[in-house]
């Protein structure tokens, strides 16, 4: 009898240490996702030329042949059959804030990193039994090194999500909120009367020309509750998303957010101005080596009888609509259908 309640006394105390593992987490990572504005909220709009800095190499664009195509599976079709005129991943999963989390690159063509560490996020707290919370894409962009690509210059996001797979990622927020086991370090620049500024204390001073890419620090920031072995989070290899409407209409429906690179041209920046949706209609790419992108798509819908992706940008709240975009669906606009590509978390 004593051995007996001896062993329940144990089980008990490991549940309730476990459960406050999670408060912990969840206390230090569920930051305000509601937020409006980030903490460039007085900077002003990106000239025409100057987001060029936070692009990517083209061959970057295209998804690597050996990436698998999915596999059409019997869910797949019958996913297929319900899709709906008009999806938000924001409303059918609200517990999962992350989806609409809008994430500051910086003055770096990290957008690969941000993009894919965003995905995972949000289908670590689709896929139960895990729960809200940011992977770090300063894990990703500073370890993951030339088998991603070339950190600042841009990278693959399906081997980021393979990097993923094999090696883990720790927890992380935004260089403001600095929350997480390796929140991001980059600092967040604007565009101010003609050069890059930090705009914190509204003294606008002077970004350097380029960021480099963050040191591979195998550790947790002080204070974090865990080390960095502890805190880290798998997923299963990616996958490249048939260049099909209603396939990646589906794998949203049935999994969550995708990842998807496309080409941006000089009309990109600051479209939402002229127009709600989307569609190339002149000027070229000014920046040598190409001018690639990465966002993670979260919808679809439909306005004026004009049909469009709902995409999550990494450029901040203050451009677009709240840092999201919409742009045409069903012309491969830019070869935003061509390189959709996924990843599910570890079971």
């Amino acid at each position: 009898m004593n051995t007996f309640l001896l062993v329940v006394l144990v089980f008990s105390i490991s549940i309730a240490a476990e459960e406050l593992s999670r408060k912990e987490l969840l206390s230090l990572l569920n930051v305000n996702a509601s937020r409006s504005v980030d903490e460039s909220r007085n900077e002003e709009q990106l000239s025409p030329d100057s987001f060029t800095d936070m692009l990517m190499d083209a061959k970057f664009i295209k998804v690597p042949e050996d990436t698998p195509i999915l596999k059409i599976q019997r869910t797949n079709f019958l996913m297929a059959t319900k899709i709906r005129e008009s999806f938000d991943a924001r409303r059918e999963w609200p517990k999962c804030w992350s989806i609409g989390w809008i994430r500051q690159q910086s003055r770096c063509g990290s957008c690969w990193a941000v993009a894919a560490a965003s995905m995972a996020s949000d289908r670590m707290c689709i896929n139960a039994p895990y729960y809200p919370m940011m992977l770090s894409s300063e894990d990703l962009l500073s370890c993951c090194g030339s088998y991603c690509g070339n950190g600042c210059s841009g990278g693959w996001p399906d081997k980021a999500l393979n990097w993923w797979a094999t090696n883990g990622l720790v927890t992380g927020t935004d260089y403001s909120d600095h929350q997480g086991c390796r929140p991001y370090t980059v600092p967040t620049c604007s565009w101010h009367n003609g050069v890059y500024s930090f705009p914190y204390d509204g003294t606008y001073r002077a970004c350097p020309e380029t960021f480099s890419v963050p040191q591979c620090y195998q550790q947790c920031q002080n204070g974090y509750f865990r080390n960095y072995t502890q805190d880290k989070y798998y997923g299963q290899p990616a996958y490249h998303v048939r260049p099909d409407v209603s396939a990646i209409q589906a794998e949203i429906l049935e999994h969550g957010p995708v990842v998807a690179t496309f080409t941006v041209y000089e009309d990109f920046n600051n479209f939402y101005k002229r127009e709600p949706i989307y569609q190339h209609r002149s000027g070229g790419c000014k920046r040598p080596g190409g001018c690639g992108h990465v966002v993670k798509i979260i919808g679809w819908g439909v306005e004026n009888q004009i049909p469009y992706w709902l995409c999550a940008n990494s450029w901040g709240t203050q451009w677009g609509d709240g840092g999201f975009f919409r742009i045409r669906r069903g012309t491969n606009e830019c070869g935003i259908e061509a390189n959709v590509v996924a990843a599910m978390p570890r079971k």
